[in-house]
């Protein structure tokens, strides 16, 4: 699922757990709202991510196990795997020979699954706020360029911002304090 859908889901879960997001109710309880939805949506994400790990061995095995040359380190370490799996070591030696082998590919998807989790996160709070703008009934932009920097929503336009800027309002969606003070 690509991150506008999650965050659709978790608008779905939150309305059924809850009660429908109407403009009134969004306006006087945004933060709360919003709070709820990056939540339920992290949930979600992590019910699939779950699913999509008990998965990948499988798929990656189907794939590309004595298919290519694509992932020659993983090809080898999967090999090895192997021949201690056949090895007459008992369980306790086998045991901790495939899992000192196996650890560099575990690493490798942990990091990858965090770095996911980053992009995600991002993505989520900006679809969560264009959701909730629109369900008040409030025009905006989404990505633009002003004054050289892209900007995440400009509302209610950048055409309103250019002719009357106090009537409108940036908004850069940062999900980090790094980011917040780059």
């Amino acid at each position: 699922l690509d991150s506008s859908e999650m965050s659709d889901k978790a608008i779905e879960r939150y309305e059924r757990e809850n009660e429908k997001l109407e403009p009134e109710f969004v306006k006087e309880n945004f933060n709360d709202i919003l709070q709820e939805l990056i939540s339920l949506e992290t949930e979600i994400y992590r019910e699939y991510e779950q699913k999509v790990i008990r998965q990948a061995p499988e798929k990656f095995l189907d794939k590309h196990y004595n298919e290519d040359d694509q992932y020659p380190n993983t090809q080898e370490l999967i090999d090895d795997l192997k021949q201690i799996y056949e090895n007459e070591d008992g369980f306790e030696k086998s045991f901790k020979e495939i899992f000192s082998t196996a650890f560099p590919l575990m690493d490798l998807i942990s990091f990858s699954a965090y770095q996911a989790r980053k992009t995600r996160v991002g993505h989520s709070l900006e679809n969560h706020l264009e959701n909730l703008l629109e369900k008040m009934g409030y025009n905006f932009d989404r990505q633009v360029m002003a004054g050289g920097a892209k900007i995440d929503l400009v509302v209610p336009s950048l055409e309103a911002f250019e002719n009357n800027p106090d009537y409108s309002a940036f908004i850069a969606c940062q999900t980090t304090l790094k980011d917040r003070f780059r």
